[in-house]
């Protein structure tokens, strides 16, 4: 705090970020919402890209003083997008399909854009989406092949609703051959990572060998 707080006040961008994660988190300091605004608006006015990501946040859950406004959140989100702010340009993505659920108008090639763009960065959140999309067709018309590309893309990176999408893809024969042990393998996987992937990974894992322990052996 001590360290943030006179280059903050000189003007530093990036000091005026930190100390708005200090008073978000209640580090150093006491926890103070309204404050952590104040610094990550004066950082998101020098074009800092993280404080202005988090100023949306705030727009978004209408916390810190500010109210909810979705037109206040998309502009600072593109705004840290667009200087290359990979989390911003997932969410913006997010937010371009989601938009019935916002009380907003979906936009599906504004979701491809940014998360391409993410995904190009390396994000395997934007892959596994654009894998989503594409093979569910909420990016338009479906496109399997096109969607298990991207998914196999985030899988290959560990992202473990990849890694579970691929292996129920395999599992039902969905733009690749049905095959239990290549569904096993990426279910596994998923399971792996615990928490709610483990839980959905291991439900179907269960299934497919007890499937396969009924099968009659093979010639």
């Amino acid at each position: 705090m001590n360290a943030w707080r006179p280059l903050a006040e000189r003007g530093n961008a990036e000091a005026q970020f930190r100390l708005g994660m200090l008073f978000e988190k209640g580090e150093g300091v006491s926890k103070d919402a309204a404050q952590a605004v104040v610094w990550y608006r004066k950082a998101a006015d020098q074009n800092n890209a993280e404080a202005e990501s988090e100023l949306a946040t705030f727009y978004f859950t209408g916390t810190g003083g500010l109210p909810r406004d979705m037109s206040q959140f998309e502009a600072w989100t593109q705004r840290a997008a667009e200087q290359g702010n990979v989390e911003a340009q997932v969410t913006l993505g997010n937010y371009y399909t989601a938009g019935p659920l916002l009380g907003t108008t979906a936009d599906p090639a504004k979701a491809v854009y940014w998360w391409t763009k993410a995904a190009e960065k390396g994000s395997a959140e934007a892959m596994r989406r654009l894998g989503t999309g594409y093979m569910t067709g909420q990016l338009g018309s479906r496109n399997i092949d096109l969607g298990l590309s991207w998914m196999r893309k985030a899988a290959d990176k560990d992202e473990p609703v990849a890694e579970f999408s691929l292996g129920m893809a395999y599992y039902m024969g969905a733009g690749v051959p049905k095959d239990s042990k290549q569904a096993l393998d990426w279910l596994q996987k998923s399971s792996n990572h615990g928490g709610g992937s483990k839980m959905m990974a291991d439900g179907l894992i269960a299934q497919i060998k007890k499937a396969n322990a009924g099968s009659p052996p093979g010639p």
